[in-house]
């Protein structure tokens, strides 16, 4: 073997501790990039269709490998598990988060308690369900299914706060930040479940 040879083939292997710091720098960008995402829910923002490409987006970067999860029958059914209550989770999100209209009859949206509790519910769960496949089924860490997770919880709740759109009525102006009184939600679909 040549010396350029030997010197390729040694920096090609690495050593676990290059797992760790990889695992790590996946963590803080997941970390980071759900903050994102969470701290734009509680800003007055249009429901636009344009929001579920963030969504596909986000599922594709969970599906490129080394994909959402090891390929044995615990790992693919904690991932169904999780996209399930990432599933749920979105979709009453949807369901529940105020919404109405401004002049123009554009719809916003802007989240409340209830909707940052239903966000940090549905990070508990998959950090829960990763830990009971890690600590029982001897499933590893992998930052590529909470990807896939986030962009199932986004299209959820997409999906249901456009489901509700025929039926929200009340208009306010653009600039005011705040929520929908808690009556005008009700009568909008949020909590009657039309």
């Amino acid at each position: 073997m040549t010396p350029s040879a030997t010197r390729l083939l040694a920096a090609a292997q690495h050593s676990p501790m290059d797992d760790k710091v990889l695992t790590l720098i996946n963590v803080a960008v997941i970390l980071v990039i759900s903050a994102i995402v969470i701290v734009s829910q509680f800003n007055v923002r249009e429901v636009r269709a344009q929001t579920y490409l963030w969504c596909v987006l986000l599922g594709l970067r969970g599906l490129l490998p080394p994909g959402p999860s090891e390929a044995t029958a615990s790992g693919i059914t904690f991932l169904v598990i999780g996209l399930l209550f990432s599933f749920g989770f979105g979709y009453y999100r949807g369901r529940t988060i105020p919404m109405w209209r401004d002049q123009t009859g554009r719809l916003l949206r802007k989240g409340n308690r209830l909707t940052l509790f239903l966000w940090l519910g549905n990070l508990l769960e998959r950090f829960v369900l990763g830990a009971i496949a890690a600590a029982f089924f001897g499933e590893p860490f992998n930052g590529t299914g909470i990807w896939l997770s986030v962009g199932v919880t986004l299209a959820a709740q997409q999906w249901a706060m456009q489901r509700r759109a025929p039926g929200i009525t009340e208009q306010r102006s653009h600039e005011s930040s705040a929520v929908p009184s808690s009556a005008a939600v009700r009568e909008n679909g949020a909590e009657t479940g039309s």
